[in-house]
């Protein structure tokens, strides 16, 4: 019981695949879901794993936010929520394409192309995207992770 008293998170599972952020935000109003300080899906490789875990700003929100979410929906889909328990330990940190926000800080505004052909560069990557033009200021960062290149456009504000 005491765990659950300093419990500030709440994971989501079973969640569609296509929810974003905003969406999950909407729903926790819907829900009068009370304190929430931030809301990030989580992700393995860049891909949504259909579970998020919202943060709440203190834990004594925590039990009535529980309630609240029994037998929620989002997007028609039922899904399931629990307590997580950080008090004593932070979350996992995250790490590029994997766990909260998929380790990315330019929320909401980025776009991750993944899966090329075996044995291409990043160099070469890198090279292809700059014969295109986005619109807007933006940096590009061309990363293999775990023998999977990924390439990031990621916008500024």
């Amino acid at each position: 019981l005491l765990a659950l008293s300093q419990a500030r998170h709440i994971l989501l599972k079973r969640i569609p695949t296509m929810t974003t952020p905003a969406d999950i935000r909407r729903m926790l109003t819907r829900y009068n879901v009370q304190g929430v300080a931030d809301v990030a899906l989580i992700y393995e490789k860049f891909v949504p794993t259909r579970q998020a875990l919202i943060t709440l700003a203190r834990p004594n929100f925590l039990r009535d936010n529980l309630r609240e979410l029994t037998n929620a929906t989002l997007s028609g889909q039922v899904f399931t929520s629990e307590e997580v328990d950080y008090s004593e330990t932070e979350p996992p940190p995250p790490e590029l394409g994997r766990g909260p926000h998929a380790g990315v800080d330019n929320l909401g505004k980025n776009v991750v192309l993944s899966y090329f052909p075996s044995g291409t560069s990043p160099r070469s990557i890198q090279t292809i995207s700059e014969k295109y033009s986005l619109a807007g200021s933006f940096d590009v960062s061309v990363r293999s992770v775990k023998s999977v290149t990924f390439i990031a456009f990621c916008f500024e504000a």
